[in-house]
């Protein structure tokens, strides 16, 4: 059976690694938002994403380590063909209510140095793009993911060779702590464990009962009771 960590990462912005020894292209269905993967000498994978002809988060590493494995140094086995997908979202609080998406969806399987492998698996619309952690394997022994490695670098379109870096504040995340649910309000940019990046669309109920609606990107719209949900904020630094 297929087990599935739930560790997704949004992207709703979305560079050229000179020095990448492998560089693998993926689309979205328009054909202008496109991810490069990049691995070095040191087996570290970086994944680039653009718009266009326009770098909107810079090279940022992808991996993890797991209680049993560390899958932070990995090599590119294969990567799938494409496979659209499609789904359907409510917004709202927006002008437009209902929205439908399209994406490209490439499994990239990797290794990590002693050969154990598992897949990464992207999503690309025209809008955005989101990636998720599978480890395709049998095992009746729980695994619990101890860190994540990824960190978004966004450049900085006010000065050339600056960057921000846009740190995933997550409970898998070493130094991170729980976020106080009435402090997330309409608006904000979070992070949740199994969805990773999204939008705080409305925020209803008080106490044990308050809830959010959040859209992710390439998954959709989700109505999660914060007190279970986790999400924590975003911050750009």
């Amino acid at each position: 059976m297929k087990k599935v960590i739930g560790l997704f990462s949004l992207l709703c912005m979305l560079s050229f690694f000179s020095c990448s020894l492998t560089q693998n292209n993926l689309v979205s269905p328009d054909g202008k938002i496109s991810v490069e993967l990049q691995t070095d000498s040191s087996r570290v994978l970086r994944y680039t994403v653009k718009n266009g002809d326009q770098t909107v988060l810079e090279p940022s590493i992808l991996g993890l380590k797991r209680n049993d494995m560390d899958f932070s140094n990995l090599e590119i086995v294969s990567i799938s063909d494409k496979k659209e997908v499609s789904g359907s979202y409510i917004t709202p609080a927006e002008k437009k209510l209902n929205n439908t998406y399209k994406a490209n969806e490439y499994n990239v399987r990797v290794k990590n140095s002693k050969g154990k492998e598992m897949i990464i698996t992207f999503h690309l619309a025209d809008n955005g793009v989101a990636f998720r952690y599978v480890f395709d394997e049998n095992s009746e022994d729980e695994k619990t993911i101890e860190k994540e490695f990824v960190e978004f670098y966004v450049p900085d379109m006010h000065c050339e060779n600056c960057q921000k870096k846009i740190e995933r504040n997550s409970t898998q995340t070493e130094g991170s702590a729980p976020v106080d649910v009435n402090e997330i309000q309409p608006g904000m940019q979070v992070s949740h464990d199994k969805f990773g990046l999204g939008k705080v669309l409305n925020i209803e109920g008080d106490g044990d009962n308050r809830r959010a609606t959040v859209f992710f990107e390439g998954f959709g719209q989700k109505q999660l009771i914060l007190r279970f949900a986790k999400l924590k904020i975003v911050k750009v630094i």
